[in-house]
This record gives C-alpha cells, structure tokens and sequence, in this order.
C-alpha cells in the first residue's frame, strides 16, 4: 500500500513537492542527507522557499522475494495515482514531482494513466497541475543490474538462496520493451506542454554493482540537457549539505517560476487549451514593470452616472470606492473614457496597496483583453467560476456593453 505523507510546511501551500523513492528505498532513508547527521534534506527547501509543502511517498520496493513478488512498474504506478487522488489537500496547488530511479518511471507512468482517464475530472486536473518533474537516476530504458537479475545464472543464484527477483526489479530490465514504449510516450506528450524538467545521472560505479544507471537510460531524450552529477546511484538522492551540487540544482528546480493562481486555477481546468488569461501583472505595458509607482493627477475625475456630484471623484477615492463595491459578491463595474485616457493602469492600480485602501487580492484577479479572443470566453471562464464557488475579480479590458451586461447577469446568479 502507498503510504504518502506530508512531511514540512503547510498543506494549504500554492506549490506541492512529491518524492518518489525507487527500488530498495523508502519514504525516509531514500532522502537522508550523505553526512553524519542523516537529515531528511528535503526539509531545507521549505527553509530556503517560501511558499512550498514537502510530501514524500513511501511503498513496498523490494528488490528480491522469497514467496510473493509484490507490484511492477504499472500496478505500483496505478496504485499511487489513486493514493495522489484521494488526497483532498493535493486537489489544488501546482506540483513539482521529484523521482529517484524507480521513482522517476512511476511518475511516467502515473502521468499515462491518469491522461489516459479523461473522463475522471480529478485525475485530468492532477495531470494539468503538474509544473515540473525531476529525474534523478532514473533508467528510462532499464538497467544492467535487473538485467542480471533475470538472466538465467541469476535466477539460478537466487534460487539457491530461496530468492528471485521481484515484479518491481523486472520490470526494470535493461531494453524492456514496455519501458521504451512508455519512454517514447512521455517524450510526445510533455512535448508541447509546460513542464519543466531536471535529469540528472551518476557518474561514479556503486560497490561491486558498478554503473547501475548507465548515462543513455538515465538520459530520458528531452529538451532539457541531462547533467552529470559526481555521485553513485545511492547518492544521488543524498546531498551532502545546502552546498552540494545536487541540492543546488534541486533547489533551483523547485523555486523557479512558481504560477499564480490564476493560472493553476486554469491550467487543472483547461489544461494547454487556455489562453488569453493571466494573473495580476503589467496590463498596462508600464516601462518600470508592476513596481512603476501609479502617478496621481489631481486634476483628473471620475464620474458616475445617476448622482447629484458634479464634480466627479478623485482618483483616490474613486479607488477606494470602486475597491468596495468590488469586495461585494455579484458586483459589477464598467469603466468608459477615450482610448489611451488611463483605463487599464487604473483598474492595475485597484490592487496596489500603496495607493488608497483596502487593495484588492491580486491572488484573486482574472485579466484579460478581448482582443487576445481569449479561451475559454469570459462568460464560460465566469460560470465556471461560480459554479465552484471560487472568489475572483474579473478584468475584462475593452469589454463591450453587451458582455458587460451578461456577466453582470451571470454574477448576480
């Protein structure tokens, strides 16, 4: 049985990060640092990344059996998934997934299986949520040392031992069929996907086993360049210290581009097939980027229809009035002026908490311009939205009156 556990930070965190252990391993010894102290070194990302919770996920990875020969590679790999699936705090939030050997081709083939469910809501939003994924000595297309343990010599030594082989070990021969058609597989799926990766392979001989992942399995054949790494096949889960060349890339694996909400919202959704969206950001093409301090001219009002001020509100108060019924459920407002009068770096500005008060929560804000012919459409996106209850702001620049008016229909319910 799967045994997944959340090992440092908090659960609710916006970015989740899975170890996988492989053959031989398990939840724990798998990712104790290489020193005297024998730390679970993944805790020092929640140190050194804000933002991120560590699971590691622990099963029965025997190399060798005496009666019952456990899982291979796709019952062990089904059997996961569902364990991921039935876990409700991974049901939202991007996940960086990290495998060692085994581990690496379990994530493959968990990926598979839950594209291949396309029917099964939760199991399409897993795959979509996935950012990135490491491989670290992962023998994409098996291994000498399983090879050796099926051969006909091997079988013979480990039944003089009461042993042999078990379905995980086999499943790991060297040019397994199966492993180099799911190989292929995984090349033409994440090919235009946005999924990082990190692959990195050992250089050194373990013991009297040698090379157990030579450089062409652990090499996976994908965008990314695989790295050499000074290390066995055990180490190579192992990092000495924050200092060592494997934490270093792993750390650098992980922090990098964390997506808004907005966008993981999107992507468990939608998947590739949304566009035109995105989170808080520079809609309004400032020179200085999102930290360009909003310039208030005092001069400049903004009306309202159906009120006796004449005169207009200023800017900060048209701010914070429009922030306030804003924060309202079912609100809804509709900026009109020439074209180039300051629109969009206004509706920028509403979540800037150094103008006015009470910003609005750039966690919650869709943005899109009409013109991008955005997918899916604002209406699809907002009733999506209400119907799981999702709080949100929606920007909608050069939004025209008719759509203005059925959002505003739709949010009002």
């Amino acid at each position: 049985m799967a045994d997944l556990r959340l090992m440092h930070g908090d659960s609710l965190s916006r970015k989740h990060v899975l170890f996988i252990h492989g053959l031989g391993g398990d939840a724990e010894t798998t990712w104790q640092s290489n020193n005297s102290k024998k730390i679970f070194w993944p805790k020092w990302l929640s140190e050194d990344i804000e933002g991120i919770c560590i699971w590691s996920i622990g099963y029965e990875a025997r190399m060798f059996s005496v009666r019952d020969s456990g899982m291979g590679l796709l019952d062990r790999a089904q059997n996961i998934l569902e364990t991921l699936l039935t876990e409700k705090s991974l049901s939202n939030g991007e996940i960086i997934m990290i495998g060692h050997s085994l581990g690496g081709l379990i994530i493959k083939q968990m990926l598979r299986m839950a594209n291949d469910q396309s029917s099964r809501e939760e199991a399409v939003e897993l795959v979509n949520r996935v950012s990135g994924i490491a491989f670290l000595g992962s023998p994409h297309t098996g291994a000498d040392l399983a090879h050796s343990g099926n051969a006909l010599w091997g079988r013979i030594v480990l039944k003089l031992l009461l042993h042999e082989p078990s379905a995980a070990t086999a499943s790991l021969e060297r040019n397994d069929a199966t492993l180099r058609e799911l190989n292929t597989w995984y090349r033409g799926w994440c090919y235009d996907k946005t999924i990082r990766h990190l692959v990195l392979f050992e250089t050194k001989p373990y013991s009297i086993f040698g090379m157990i992942v030579k450089a062409d399995s652990a090499d996976p054949g994908l965008r990314e360049r695989a790295i050499p790494i000074d290390s066995h096949h055990i180490n190579i889960s192992k990092p000495y210290s924050k200092e060592d060349e494997i934490y270093r890339h792993v750390k650098k694996f992980v922090e990098t581009g964390t997506l808004n909400k907005c966008t993981i919202w999107l992507r468990a959704h939608w998947g590739k097939e949304h566009s035109g969206w995105e989170g808080y950001g520079n809609w309004a093409f400032c020179p200085k980027g999102i930290g360009e301090e909003y310039v208030i001219d005092k001069s400049v009002r903004l009306h309202q229809p159906y009120t006796s001020n004449s005169n207009g509100l200023t800017v900060i108060d048209a701010v914070n009035l429009l922030r306030a019924q804003l924060a309202e459920a079912g609100s809804s407002v509709r900026l009109v002026g020439l074209s180039g009068v300051g629109k969009t770096r206004f509706a920028q500005a509403l979540f800037d908490e150094r103008i006015g008060k009470s910003a609005l929560d750039k966690e919650c804000v869709f943005y899109s311009d009409i013109s991008r012919s955005p997918s899916p459409t604002p209406r699809i996106l907002v009733e999506k939205l209400i119907r799981d209850n999702i709080k949100s702001v929606i920007i909608v620049d050069n939004c025209g009156p008719d759509l203005h008016r059925e959002l505003t229909k739709l949010s009002k319910g």
